[in-house]
């Protein structure tokens, strides 16, 4: 694709911080930007970024965003709802890129719900020695905590 082109996209998808940068003096942003490095998102950010891809209101064809959200893993629920979503895992790092005991975990995506989806955005952030990912984490969190939520409704 190009550092050009992938930074084209994500201006044109105003997506997070936008920066490409990656690692500071690596020129690793094309690869890397994205992993723990330069792009950086906020949580209301990435449920904008969602809620702007299930309602079709980003700026591709309607071909791109439904191969988008049909690709996006689904999960079964209990309560018969369809849910689709996605892990995503961090790490902190301190100002020479190096990575600190802070995992920054993700689970993102929205329920359908009838006719209706509504946007998720779940984030856990655990310092210390983990083991594993806090992003699978996230992700057990929330399809554990589904049918309650769904229940409170």
């Amino acid at each position: 694709m190009g550092i050009e082109r992938f930074q084209f996209h994500v201006d044109k998808l105003a997506y997070g911080n936008r920066d490409l940068r990656g690692t500071p003096d690596n020129r690793d942003g094309l690869l890397d930007a994205w992993l723990s490095t330069s792009l950086k998102i906020t949580p209301t950010q990435q449920s904008d970024f969602l809620q702007k891809l299930v309602s079709h209101e980003l700026p591709y064809t309607s071909d791109a965003i439904d191969l988008a959200t049909a690709t996006t893993q689904t999960f079964s629920t209990t309560t018969g709802h369809i849910l689709k979503g996605k892990t995503g895992n961090a790490w902190a790092t301190d100002a020479q890129a190096n990575r600190l005991k802070e995992q920054h975990g993700w689970f993102v995506g929205w329920l359908t719900h009838r006719d209706a989806q509504y946007v998720f955005v779940h984030l856990i952030i655990e310092t210390g020695d983990t083991t594993g990912f806090a992003s699978s984490r996230a992700r057990k969190h929330v399809l554990s905590h589904l049918p309650t939520w769904l229940q409170a409704r």
